[in-house]
């Protein structure tokens, strides 16, 4: 009789597989990684553009500000995407 009491009394409930919250929801080393080589990338960037000289036809346009958001932000996004493959 001891022994079903002791079964009735610690039942625990189930997996719920994907539904399961996260156990583990703090930074990691990726992330601290990644965030040290996005703000480094970052400032790269904005260092070369603006020390970069302007020459007499360098002028600003769409295509000139697009391609420079290109170049910053790409590798922010492939160090992120890099990081959450990672994390897996």
């Amino acid at each position: 009789m001891a022994a079903q009491d002791k079964k009735q009394g610690s039942a625990k409930p189930g997996r719920l597989g994907i539904y399961e919250r996260p156990e583990q929801q703090s930074v990691t080393n990726i992330e601290i990684v990644a965030i040290a080589l996005s703000a480094l990338w970052v400032l790269a960037a904005v260092i070369f553009f603006v020390v970069m000289p302007s020459g007499p036809e360098a002028g600003f346009d769409g295509a000139n500000a697009m391609i420079t958001m290109l170049a910053i932000f790409m590798p922010v996004a492939m160090i992120w995407v890099a990081a959450t493959a990672a994390r897996a």
